[in-house]
């Protein structure tokens, strides 16, 4: 096992609940407090990291949050990502995060909460 495997495997069990957590908040394209809620969480995440955040306040829809390594930096890469689902308020609660064998399920959890927690 390489340095990067064992550094994944032993944040395994922190990058599974923080999944839990997002998967398990109801964020609809038009739910703005749950999208939100959404961000809030991430951007407790990346602020824990030491990274600039800035959120783009949104009035109708969920904020935006716009995250950089250093405040003035200018990246070479950017990554860009939504924090809404499909589903409509309450499929979290009737299909909570739930793993079995080797996959987790639940509302959001690959499109797009699980890539969120990688970029993290």
């Amino acid at each position: 096992m390489n340095q990067y495997e064992s550094y994944l495997e032993d944040k395994m069990p922190e990058m599974m609940n923080l999944l839990e957590e997002l998967v398990n908040i109801d964020s609809g394209s038009y739910h703005k407090e749950g999208v939100d809620k959404v961000g809030a969480v991430l951007r407790k995440e990346f602020e824990d990291l030491e990274m600039d955040i800035l959120v783009h306040r949104e009035s109708e829809y969920g904020n935006h949050l716009e995250i950089k390594a250093e405040k003035d930096s200018d990246p070479k890469i950017i990554i860009i990502a939504h924090m809404d689902t499909v589903f409509p308020e309450g499929e979290a609660e009737k299909r909570p995060f739930k793993v079995i064998g080797d996959k987790a399920y639940g509302p959001g959890v690959s499109d797009e909460k699980a890539s969120h927690v990688s970029v993290l």
